[in-house]
């Protein structure tokens, strides 16, 4: 079930280094758990915990500081 899925993953990962470049698209790769707690929230009706908006902030920062360093 998770092949198709990881296919389709893989194939836009790599346009997006082809199309933007590497350093970008890890940057932006790194807001992948983000994608997934705000799925989780509003698709699958989990909390949004105290826990969840203190790693929310730190991995937007650090991928702000990370974009901006650039």
């Amino acid at each position: 079930m998770a092949a198709i899925p990881t296919i389709v993953s893989m194939f836009a990962s790599a346009l997006a280094v082809q199309y933007v470049g590497p350093t970008i698209t890890a940057i932006f790769g790194a807001l992948e758990p983000l994608t997934a707690v705000l799925i989780g929230i509003f698709v699958f009706g989990e909390a949004f915990t105290v826990n969840l908006a203190i790693g929310f902030v730190l991995i937007v920062a650090a991928v702000s500081i990370l974009a901006c360093r650039k």
